[in-house]
């Protein structure tokens, strides 16, 4: 799963997240053998920022990468 915020999270913030899984319907999130995914309250999130790698030559800018 991918989960899309509305804003920057910086590494020191604490994330919790949600689910409660649909009584009825398909719309229920799976693993990847395709089990239901059981409801959850207030599961902490560890925020992954990537690394990023740079390299400057003299006398130029940086030229960063993930």
């Amino acid at each position: 799963m991918t989960l899309t915020l509305s804003r920057d999270v910086s590494s020191d913030e604490t994330l919790k997240l949600s689910y409660t899984r649909p009584e009825t319907g398909g719309n229920v999130i799976q693993d990847a053998a395709g089990n239901d995914a059981a409801s959850f309250t207030d599961q902490a999130v560890q925020v992954r920022t990537p690394r990023l790698r740079c390299w400057a030559a003299p006398r130029s800018t940086a030229t960063c990468w993930s």
